[in-house]
């Protein structure tokens, strides 16, 4: 697991108050060491998990600057193949702000947010079958497509869909076994132990 201190970078550029997350010209600052740290951390299968200050505050710019670039880069295998991104203590008022600038810039990704209550969320557009997927997947910790056929009544090519593109949103991770049948995936909800 890798863990960025939000309140500690933004000290590092003499924010001065860490709590007001807002600017792109802040935000600019804020990833390019956030970028640093992550290609100098080498973690390529571990989350990376962004700690946010208690009572912050991030405005849409930041987050378009940080937290979806940083995402995005995430995706696209930049910091290594298995890597997720949690989003650790982020308030109610700049959960909205991350939802608009996704939904403003109409991408198609989402966002795991582990909220201050312990109560995990995601931010940003998933479908609903996916919601409900990645619902499941976090209350039973590990599901395969087999299973998830058992439980909901799909066809194994939907369930495999399903979970592969969780997995490739990087909201999940995915570890394999061979059995009698073949190579099958066991996808894992994050861990932030």
């Amino acid at each position: 697991m890798i863990s960025i201190d939000l309140t500690q970078l933004c000290k590092e550029f003499n924010i001065a108050n860490p709590h007001l997350l807002i600017t792109r010209e802040k935000g600019q600052k804020v990833y390019f060491s956030l970028q640093k740290r992550l290609k100098a951390a080498n973690h390529p299968d571990a989350p990376i998990i962004i700690n946010f200050p208690e009572n912050q505050l991030m405005d849409v710019s930041f987050a378009d600057e940080v937290i979806i670039r940083i995402g995005e880069e995430i995706r696209i295998g930049k910091y290594g193949e298995e890597q997720g991104l949690i989003l650790q203590g982020l308030g109610e008022d700049s959960i909205k702000n991350l939802n608009a600038a996704v939904h403003l810039q109409n991408l198609k990704t989402a966002f795991l947010v582990l909220k201050p209550s312990g109560e995990w969320e995601y931010v940003g557009h998933l479908e609903q079958n996916l919601r409900d997927t990645l619902e499941l997947l976090y209350a039973q910790k590990q599901l395969t497509a087999p299973s998830l056929v058992r439980q909901l009544g799909l066809a194994i090519n939907t369930a495999s869909t399903r979970l592969k593109r969780l997995y490739d949103l990087h909201l999940i991770k995915r570890d394999f076994e061979i059995t009698e049948n073949g190579l099958q995936y066991i996808y894992h909800f994050w861990s932030t132990d």
